[in-house]
């Protein structure tokens, strides 16, 4: 037991419990409960909650992502709600999109994106929303223009 609690002990130390499994995990840690102290208990209850916390988080987004895939495949095979407007086709870019740029809420963003910095190199602002194709991918591009825009610290830029 002396040496598993050495051994255990590093592991934690190193921070490799992180990369562990949920059984690897418990693995990891007996040798804490093995040789109890208040303190080694109270470590493998901080350390298996924290896990447990992260595992129910990340099971919660798998669930989230699989219903919503599962109303796409509904939708693709047509049997979901005619009236979810969430899994309709994406027609905007289809559409004219003369004057898109001047509506209250393409300018707002537009300003929005100047303001923070979310631009291209020479200053020239992003396409307005309406011409790119879904919120996601605005989000995804803005957040790609700002990092690669924004100068580092001690980089030169």
């Amino acid at each position: 037991d002396a040496r598993a609690l050495v051994l255990a002990e590093r592991l934690l130390a190193r921070g490799w419990h992180t990369q562990l499994r949920a059984a690897e995990l418990v693995f990891a840690l007996m040798p804490l409960r093995h040789s109890p102290t208040a303190e080694r208990l109270e470590q493998a209850m901080d350390l298996t909650g924290a896990a447990l916390r992260t595992r129910e988080a990340e099971a919660a987004t798998l669930a989230r992502f699989r219903r919503a895939t599962e109303l796409r495949l509904q939708h693709l095979q047509g049997d979901g709600d005619p009236h979810d407007i969430l899994e309709r086709d994406d027609r905007e870019a289809a559409l004219d999109q003369t004057g898109a740029a001047s509506e209250p809420l393409a300018a707002t963003v537009e300003r929005f994106l100047r303001d923070t910095a979310f631009c291209d190199a020479d200053g020239t602002p992003p396409p307005p929303p309406s011409a790119q194709t879904d919120s996601g991918d605005r989000v995804v591009s803005a957040a790609k223009r700002c990092e690669a825009e924004r100068p580092r610290d001690g980089a030169g830029g």
